[in-house]
C-alpha cells in the first residue's frame, strides 16, 4: 500500500480579495488546515480566516529558513501565499531546491511585469525583467549601462528599493534615457 505524502500548495495572489481567488483556490483555502502566509501581507490575509481561525495553523515569517523548517516538520498538507507567479523570482525556486518535485502544486497568478504592461498597453515579449529583490544589483546595473529599451526592474522594498534605482539613473546620466 502506497503511502501519500503530504502536498504543498503554492498559490500566487496578486489581490488581497478573497472573493477575486478562484474556486480552486477558495476550496484549498476553506479545507486544508495549515496555511503558510508571507510577513509581509500577514494582516491583510488572516481576515480571510475570520470565520475559522480556530480551525486553522496559520505560519508567518520573514525568512525562507524558518519557512523551509516550518514546511519540513509539518506533515500535513500546507497552502503557501506567495505574490504573482511562485515560480518567477518567487519561492517557487528555493522550495524546489529543498522538496520533490511531486511533492509542490503551483497556482500562478498574474505577475507584477504583466499588471504594469497592461496598465501601460504596451507589449512586453522583448522586456529583460531583473529582479533586485533579495538580491544584488550587479545585473540591474550592467543592463542599465548597456541602455536596453525594455527593462523591468522587481524591486526590494527592504533594501534595493526605488530610490537606489534613481540614484543608480542619475549616476548613469540615464534617468531621461
Amino acid at each position: 500500500m502506497k503511502v501519500k505524502n503530504r502536498t504543498i500548495h503554492v498559490v500566487g495572489i496578486n489581490s488581497f480579495e478573497f472573493e477575486e481567488l478562484s474556486p480552486t483556490i477558495k476550496s484549498l483555502l476553506k479545507n486544508i488546515e495549515n496555511v503558510a502566509i508571507p510577513e509581509s501581507y500577514f494582516d491583510q490575509i488572516k481576515i480571510w480566516f475570520k470565520q475559522s481561525l480556530e480551525y486553522k495553523k496559520l505560519f508567518s515569517s520573514g525568512s525562507n529558513n524558518d519557512l523551509i523548517k516550518w514546511l519540513k516538520n509539518n506533515q500535513n498538507d500546507v497552502v503557501l501565499i506567495s505574490r504573482g507567479d511562485p515560480l518567477w523570482f518567487g519561492i517557487g525556486r528555493i522550495l524546489l531546491e529543498h522538496f520533490p518535485q511531486e511533492e509542490l502544486f503551483f497556482y500562478p497568478s498574474i505577475t507584477c511585469v504583466q499588471l504594469a504592461f497592461k496598465k501601460l498597453k504596451k507589449p512586453w515579449q522583448d522586456v529583460k525583467c531583473i529582479s533586485i529583490h533579495g538580491r544584488e544589483t550587479d545585473e540591474l546595473i550592467k543592463s542599465l549601462k548597456a541602455r536596453k529599451y525594455n527593462l523591468a526592474i522587481i524591486p526590494d522594498p527592504k533594501k534595493n528599493n526605488i530610490k537606489l534605482i534613481r540614484r543608480n539613473l542619475l549616476e548613469l546620466q540615464i534617468d531621461n534615457f
